[in-house]
């Protein structure tokens, strides 16, 4: 099913609760309609009933309330029924643009020589400002800034056909007033603007392409934006690319939206000194979202690749996140399609309730990994970076990090896959290479960490190993040392043959293919290890690779709830309190 989401009414808005809770706002009749159309075709074992429930919702047990919302019975949910749940987000009336008088706007460096054929059309030395609805064709060199000023209930298309805009005051574009502002980058066209150098610290508009109003970027031409004092393209409404191909290079974040930052098409490719994408309506539960249907993204950035207040969700397209300090980090993460491939410098996936990087840690992730385990022996919390151990009294925050399809492949000095709630692994082709030292490991669940699906290779340093607490697939764990390759066999058949970026001291596998009580060899180059496949879980090591570790002695702490008060510096990791499950010796 298609998962195009287009404005409709508006939901009654509730706000997150403080204590990591999560609400959605109770559905309109439309939302209603589509979610029992979406259930569907997307339920899986049990039927849907009429209320949502708490755990399907982000929501744990004791949190939920008598608020009504959709039911997806007590199955994670699919991005298609996260999306309907959420905001829609902005599209083109394209009834109105075929209506429109095309006008054109030639710019020239000389403010004198710029005309237009268009009385909606304002000339001002140093500023072209638009402010009638239309659709207008911008070509030429300029000095200065576009405007669009055009009222609440104007909708503007903007054709870029071989367009430079340079702009040393403030923004290249500045978009101030309309009910939504269309981009197209017209076929073969090659266009780019650039802004000031600086910003005042309180500037409320910092970017070359800055925007009040929703904003959709598309088209067959290329765009190239470079953000010389802040981000690159900023909308404070929604910011949808449906096309075109975009090259964003920031002084902070390259692409950020404030209700919703949706990818369904088109080229991406952004290098920033911040966030690669980024989202910041955290006052509204139905927005601050990030989708990508289709499309290409690449990301190389200076603090987390994709940064989300609510929800991640990733139902196609590719992504490539080829340098960050977190990879994806959100309140939920949901892969159900499409090809996902993280560095990271910290954690890959980071399901959490708040942000978990700050300036100080995205500097730390920076430092040598034996720093990083030196910052691991100090107090809990301190000085440490997202994804090292916080400690098991910072328990299960309500956040989801759901993988059930798509490609996803994972290089992290952190932990792989990092939920501060729960981690629903039920489908999908998965390969994760954490850490090859230090206290993380390839899985971090500090709520339920199931297991029903999905191809599924993780290794790491084998130190701090997390392993399902519901399984419902047979998995083998065990410590395996290896630098180059790694190949799983079970009844005669490969089932895996992967090469790795470093050295690693432990091996988890999780196939179809596996029964419990297949006899699995795990080979690494010149040694091998036969593990027995299992399907009992919850488990931890801890120790080098070769030797398992053993719990500590006496009773182990209830995981508890949160402690009040603002936790410590850095993201927290899971209290893990069992021995690694499953079975292994040494060939």
């Amino acid at each position: 099913m298609s998962t195009a989401h287009v404005r409709g009414a508006t939901a009654s808005r509730t706000l997150r609760q403080s204590n990591g809770g999560w609400l959605r706002p109770a559905p309109t009749l439309a939302a209603l309609t589509l979610t029992s159309a979406l259930l569907v075709g997307c339920t899986s074992s049990g039927e849907a009933s009429g209320e949502q429930s708490a755990t399907s919702a982000g929501l744990r047990s004791d949190q939920a309330t008598s608020q009504s919302v959709a039911n997806v019975s007590d199955r994670p949910m699919t991005v298609e029924e996260a999306v309907a749940q959420n905001h829609d987000y902005w599209t083109v009336d394209e009834d109105v643009r075929a209506a429109q008088q095309p006008q054109t706007i030639t710019l020239k460096d000389t403010g004198a020589a710029i005309s237009s054929s268009s009385s909606g059309v304002s000339i001002e030395p140093g500023a072209v400002t638009i402010t009638a609805a239309g659709t207008y064709t911008v070509t030429g060199t300029y000095q200065g800034q576009l405007v669009v000023d055009a009222g609440d209930d104007a909708q503007v298309t903007l054709v870029f056909d071989g367009v430079t805009i340079d702009n040393t005051e403030g923004p290249a574009v500045l978009l101030t007033s309309a009910d939504g502002v269309e981009v197209q980058l017209a076929a073969g066209s090659q266009n780019s603007i650039s802004d000031a150098a600086t910003y005042a610290e309180d500037a409320d508009e910092d970017a070359a392409l800055f925007s009040h109003v929703d904003l959709n970027i598309t088209g067959e031409g290329s765009l190239e934006v470079t953000g010389n004092g802040s981000d690159g393209i900023a909308s404070k409404d929604d910011l949808v690319i449906t096309g075109g191909s975009l090259t964003v290079t920031a002084a902070d974040d390259g692409l950020r939206g404030k209700d919703a930052l949706v990818i369904t098409g088109g080229d991406v490719d952004v290098t920033s000194i911040g966030d690669g994408l980024k989202t910041t309506n955290e006052d509204e539960a139905d927005r601050g979202y990030f989708l990508i249907t289709d499309g290409n993204v690449t990301i190389e950035a200076g603090d987390d690749g994709i940064d989300v207040i609510s929800d991640a969700l990733f139902s196609g397209g590719t992504v490539t996140v080829t340098g960050s300090v977190e990879g994806v980090e959100a309140q939920n993460i949901l892969v159900g399609g499409g090809i996902l491939d993280v560095t990271s410098s910290d954690d890959g996936l980071n399901a959490t309730v708040g942000s978990t990087t700050t300036e100080e840690t995205a500097d730390a992730a920076t430092d040598t990994q034996t720093d990083t385990a030196d910052a691991a022996t100090a107090a809990p919390g301190a000085g440490q970076t997202g994804g090292q151990m916080g400690g098991a009294a910072m328990g299960d925050d309500g956040s989801n990090l759901v993988l059930y399809g798509g490609t996803v492949t994972i290089d992290a000095q952190g932990d792989g896959i990092d939920s501060n709630g729960n981690l629903t692994i039920s489908g999908g082709d998965i390969t994760v290479f954490g850490t090859s030292s230090g206290g993380d490991g390839a899985f971090d669940a500090n709520g339920t960490f199931t297991l029903s699906g999905g191809d599924v290779l993780a290794l790491s340093a084998g130190q701090m190993e997390q392993t399902p607490s519901v399984v419902e697939q047979a998995f083998v764990s065990t410590t395996a040392s290896g630098s180059e390759t790694v190949t799983i066999t079970a009844n005669n058949a490969a089932l895996r043959d992967t090469a790795t970026p470093r050295a690693f001291g432990y091996v988890f596998y999780s196939s179809p293919d596996l029964a419990e009580g297949d006899v699995v060899t795990v080979s690494t180059g010149s040694s091998s290890v036969e593990a027995t496949a299992t399907l009992e879980g919850g488990a931890m090591g801890m120790g080098g690779p070769g030797q398992m570790g053993e719990p500590p002695s006496g009773t182990m702490p209830d995981r508890g709830e949160p402690p009040t008060g603002e936790p410590p510096a850095g993201g927290p990791g899971g209290g893990r309190p069992e021995q690694m499950g499953g079975t292994s010796d040494q060939t």
